[in-house]
């Protein structure tokens, strides 16, 4: 069994994607697939978190235009997925808790971050099914798995 990870700039865009999953067609020993946030996400949502303190409305229209690039990148792939709408409104209630207290705790901003590995991994995942008719794809969300503890924001 391989685990397969794809960074940042390998799905940046649907031309990245798209040759993550021929990667992954060609490799049939490829059980197990971790993904980064597409490229830049990451930066776009600390700046979100840091805006959000003070400037509510550019921080939702930061996060909008993170969610217009994914939508992009769906179109360009052919998916169409609604519940990604979800995420975003998780990224929203963020953003609002950090807006109402005016304060970016590190225990925000790691909830924060991990939107963009949800999303790129959903994206993914949707275009992953749809492409890869002959092997069976899952989608497991890593937040239902992984146990965190009160080190938020430590790098190790």
């Amino acid at each position: 069994m391989i685990v397969a990870k794809f960074g940042g700039s390998s799905v940046k865009d649907a031309s990245g994607m798209q040759r993550c999953s021929d990667i992954i067609e060609n490799s049939p020993d490829i059980q197990i697939v971790i993904l980064s946030a597409t490229f830049n996400t990451t930066n776009e949502l600390e700046k979100m978190g840091e805006v959000a303190t003070t400037n509510y409305s550019e921080a939702l229209s930061l996060l909008k235009f993170n969610k217009y690039k994914h939508e992009l990148i769906m179109q360009d792939l052919g998916i169409t997925e609604e519940h990604l709408f979800d995420l975003y409104q998780e990224a929203q209630d963020i953003l609002t808790e950090i807006n109402d207290s005016r304060c970016l705790t590190p225990k925000l901003m790691d909830h924060l971050y991990s939107i963009g590995e949800r999303v790129s991994t959903k994206v993914f995942y949707l275009f992953l099914q749809k492409k890869l008719t002959n092997r069976d794809v899952c989608l497991q969300d890593a937040s239902e798995i992984i146990q965190t503890n009160e080190s938020f924001n430590h790098r190790w």
